[in-house]
């Protein structure tokens, strides 16, 4: 699982979340100043679909049938916050 400290104690399977994460940068060809190379905050909504001690899924879409569609996994070390959100008819 996610470290606790990340995941909140209501959050369970298909709930919408609201997850934020440092997304690594690659710059290609040579640079002067490495520091040019720098990450990226990203905010990303989605809803939380499942999460292990390295990685966090997030699916775009869920289906009434508990499937999921555009789904994105992220590396538990990049992630800094998940907020469960509301969630409205």
């Amino acid at each position: 699982m996610v470290p606790p400290s990340l995941i909140p104690e209501t959050l369970k399977m298909g709930s919408p979340v609201l997850v934020r994460w440092d997304d690594p940068t690659t710059v290609a060809g040579w640079i002067e100043d490495p520091a040019l190379a720098d990450v990226r905050q990203v905010a990303t909504l989605g809803w939380y679909s499942g999460s292990t001690s390295r990685y966090l899924w997030l699916a775009g879409s869920k289906g009434n049938d508990e499937s999921w569609a555009d789904v994105t996994v992220l590396p538990v070390g990049c992630i800094t916050s998940v907020e469960a959100l509301e969630e409205t008819a």
